[in-house]
């Protein structure tokens, strides 16, 4: 003869518990959960709390991601400052200059490329 049992000891806490207070699963014998449902919220607010990622951070912990993100920042700001215009000017046109050598190799490349796809239809 068996009986039903109606307490259960929660594996974090080490009560015993009636059995309503823990929630169901399927990957249990018994179809309960070995934690009660107390010490499993106290379980998720903590991982939600302390959890990865920046959104989950402490607040000590994102603010100093963010401090060393502005000083970055303005280390970069400082750089950008302490250049002188005329090199500035210099490095835009050269840059300006590879642009358009660029675009016209991709445009010598499409009119070889259309041109070869015509030939090949044509033969």
């Amino acid at each position: 003869m068996t009986t039903k049992r109606e307490t259960k000891i929660c594996s974090h806490c080490k009560k015993l518990r009636a059995l309503s207070e823990f929630r169901r699963t399927s990957s249990t014998v018994d179809g309960l959960h070995t934690v009660c449902r107390y010490c499993n919220t106290k379980a998720t607010r903590e991982r939600r709390h302390y959890g990865k990622g920046i959104r989950g951070r402490t607040t000590p912990m994102r603010e100093i991601l963010l401090a060393g993100a502005r000083v970055q920042a303005e280390g970069a700001i400082d750089v950008l400052a302490s250049l002188d215009k005329a090199e500035l000017n210099q490095d835009r046109q050269a840059f300006a200059g590879k642009i358009d050598e660029t675009i016209h190799k991709l445009h010598h490349a499409l009119a070889t490329m259309d041109a070869n796809s015509e030939a090949q239809q044509g033969g």
